[in-house]
């Protein structure tokens, strides 16, 4: 499609375009107007670790990830986690802040600091205050749930050994004095052999299963703080991708390779003296565009991705592997505490086969040893948790580095007003555009001579005032019904006779108008023309000429008036009018009688041209009783309507009337469509007289007025 037809599609819908520029413009202005002035709440957390790389950061013996983006990016996570702003919206509700907390946390951003340890979380409200609170609450909710994930196992721990430390202090005392009354009430104080060797078998065993208990219960309570860790991490992505390596791409480099060789043939060519137009260079030139062509293209760039791979977030592998070392290590404790119940439960009946005091004796020796070993197992067990606890919170923790503060938010007002200024008139145009896809009406004379199958003889462009009767018109529009004439003229041999039915399919296209400015040309041409209202439904030339509408064709037809009593002169010379007159009750029947059959007759006797006006043919069956009478059809379409069948219908009817139509007026039509109305102001408007072509210009500026009722058809009219 050439520019020129871009810019009338343009032109035509510019109110759309400054319609949809102001809606844009309006908006976005009123956004930046209406939108309150915005705060950042900003708190900057560090975590602090031991210094050493490889020393445990994580509670429990979880790696450290040398990574420190990823590992920034784990926190990050971590601190926008469920978990985290669920607490802080309690928090918040408890500080009485006025907006839903919820929402408030929707706005909670967290980014690493380039270059540097240190993480922003960052909270935007309207409020300066609410924005300082918020990001507060959630560093400090952010301390708690880290400090839960990486001290839980160790605290649990600890927590573990001192319920059981003061049962296992309880059970010693009571083994010890249980002990110390036997020996006073048997005066027993040592053991034969013998039982001394059982005693020492049994009591061997019995400290084993005591620390196998120990060890088995604590790595229960180990396991239990890391699955509920674990389930915690399980909310962050599961995969990442990792290791992305980039190599020179082959197929870019084999292009350049190309690509110069072929500048060295054209540069051959040229040595060679050879013309532009030879097919060898026409060739080598191709060549040499289509190569550039690809290499322009987004695709070929001279490095490629060589391998990637995809991993586990850090978090989730390390808590992952420690869930199940873990697991492992509770299964192994069971199984060696499991092992040693077996194997007491054959030693201690060795202890039955000593004599009765002796055997109580050495089982109650062996509780002893086994409460003072269980005793002495747990206060060291105790004083490893403790060490391991306080190093967990010396060597990793969320430290506030700067305190919460807040800032305004650079709303960017101009540039949003710039980028609507910018932005909206491509937008409209789009739109235009798509309407322009869309639209399936007729507007041009080609299209009307698909849909009607006829040839156009005018095109009628769309003005303030369309009846040369009635109004002082542009001559350009006078201009285009001479066209109309002229094809008559032209066509006097396809005619059948001298009368002409101006008939359209739908109401609203201006039959009317185009009959009595038909007429008035017709006249103007030295022709004897009559014009006859044969609108017996909604009749309107008695008011484009301005008479009354007392007597007319109905009193012809229902016998009560002659031809030459109802036909009046008008102010153009050579042009006679008949009127509808009263309207009857049933126009068909008047249509199609024998009466309408003579006055055709009659009046074309006395006229070159006896032109007819009727009503819309798709609705009535008027136009198509006239057409079998009168013959000659000129088919009225107007432009900018969807086709929707009408126009076959109503040609099927004037084929079975014995129609016989000639052409076609397209009727309203866009002033950039009309050709000859175009060319006409462009290239003729300077010969008019100084008047005429001020007139010319008042009508071409209002060229999107369409008229209707009395300016098109009449009042009243639905033609």
């Amino acid at each position: 499609m050439e520019l020129w037809r871009y810019y009338r599609i343009l032109r035509r819908r510019k109110w759309l375009i400054v319609l949809g520029m102001a809606v844009c413009i309006g908006t976005v202005w009123t956004h930046v107007r209406l939108t309150k002035q915005a705060y950042i709440g900003r708190v900057k957390v560090m975590e602090r670790q031991q210094a050493q790389m490889g020393v445990p950061i994580y509670g429990g013996g979880y790696g450290y990830d040398p990574n420190l983006q990823i590992h920034l990016m784990d926190l990050g996570v971590i601190a926008t986690s469920h978990k985290v702003l669920q607490s802080a919206a309690r928090t918040l509700q408890l500080l009485n802040i006025t907006t839903d907390p919820e929402e408030l946390l929707r706005t909670v951003k967290v980014e690493p600091v380039p270059e540097s340890q240190v993480l922003k979380i960052d909270v935007i409200s309207t409020d300066a205050d609410q924005a300082e609170i918020a990001a507060d609450v959630v560093a400090s909710e952010f301390q708690g749930v880290y400090h839960d994930i990486m001290e839980a196992p160790t605290t649990k721990s600890r927590e573990f050994i001192e319920r059981r430390l003061p049962v296992a202090s309880k059970r010693l005392s009571q083994v010890r004095e249980a002990l110390r009354r036997f020996k006073e009430q048997n005066n027993i104080v040592h053991l034969g052999q013998q039982s001394q060797i059982a005693l020492s078998t049994s009591a061997d065993y019995h400290n084993k299963l005591a620390d196998a208990e120990v060890e088995a219960g604590q790595t229960s309570v180990y396991l239990d703080a890391i699955s509920g860790q674990l389930a915690q991490v399980k909310q962050m992505p599961k995969f990442r991708q990792t290791n992305v390596q980039e190599a020179r791409n082959p197929f870019y480099d084999n292009l350049v390779s190309e690509l110069q060789r072929a500048e060295l043939e054209k540069d051959g060519l040229k040595a060679r003296e050879v013309l532009p137009d030879h097919p060898s260079w026409i060739a080598v030139e191709k060549r040499i565009a289509e190569m550039q062509a690809k290499l322009r293209g987004k695709e070929m760039t001279p490095m490629a991705e060589a391998g990637s791979g995809k991993g586990l977030q850090p978090l989730r592998d390390v808590f992952s592997e420690s869930f199940y070392r873990a697991k492992a290590n509770n299964v192994v404790a069971q199984a060696r505490r499991d092992a040693l119940q077996q194997v007491i439960a054959k030693v201690d009946p060795v202890l039955a086969t000593l004599p009765a005091k002796e055997m109580k004796l050495a089982k109650l020796m062996v509780d002893e040893e086994s409460a003072e070993r269980t005793y002495r197992l747990l206060s060291e067990k105790l004083d490893e948790a403790r060490i391991k606890e306080n190093q967990a919170k010396t060597s990793s923790a969320i430290t506030i580095i700067e305190p919460a503060n807040y800032f305004p938010v650079n709303q960017k007002k101009l540039l949003k007003i710039a980028l609507a200024l910018l932005l909206s008139p491509m937008l409209s145009a789009a739109v235009v555009f798509l309407l322009n896809y869309l639209d399936n009406s007729v507007k041009t004379p080609v299209e009307a001579e698909e849909l009607l199958g006829l040839p156009v003889f005018s095109v009628v462009p769309t003005a303030k005032s369309h009846s040369l009767v009635r109004h002082k018109n542009p001559a350009a529009l006078a201009e285009i019904y001479q066209i109309l004439s002229a094809n008559l003229w032209s066509n006097l041999d396809v005619k059948e006779g001298a009368c002409l039915l101006i008939a359209s399919a739908e109401p609203n296209t201006g039959r009317s108008i185009t009959a009595s400015n038909l007429a008035v040309t017709l006249a103007g041409d030295g022709a004897r023309v009559i014009l006859v209202d044969t609108d017996l439904r909604q009749p309107v030339q008695h008011s484009i000429f301005g008479v009354e509408n007392k007597y007319g064709l109905s009193n012809v037809l229902g016998g009560g008036a002659l031809i030459e009593e109802v036909l009046r002169p008008t102010k153009f010379d050579g042009l006679l009018l008949m009127t509808a007159g009263p309207v009857p009750e049933n126009p068909v029947r008047l249509l199609r009688s024998q009466q309408m059959k003579t006055f055709v007759e009659q009046i074309t006797a006395v006229a070159d041209f006896v032109i007819f006006d009727s009503p819309a043919g798709i609705a009535f069956a008027d136009a198509g009783v006239l057409a079998s009478w009168v013959k000659n059809v000129i088919i009225v379409h107007a432009a900018g309507r969807v086709s929707r069948g009408a126009e076959a219908e109503f040609q099927n009817r004037l084929d079975q009337s014995g129609a016989n139509v000639i052409g076609a007026v397209l009727n309203m039509v866009h002033p950039d469509d009309s050709h000859g109305y175009f060319h006409y102001r462009r290239a003729y408007q300077d010969v008019l007289p100084p008047t005429t072509r001020r007139r010319e210009l008042l009508g071409a500026g209002n060229r999107k007025a369409i008229a209707t009722g009395v300016d098109n058809s009449g009042p009243g009219q639905s033609s």
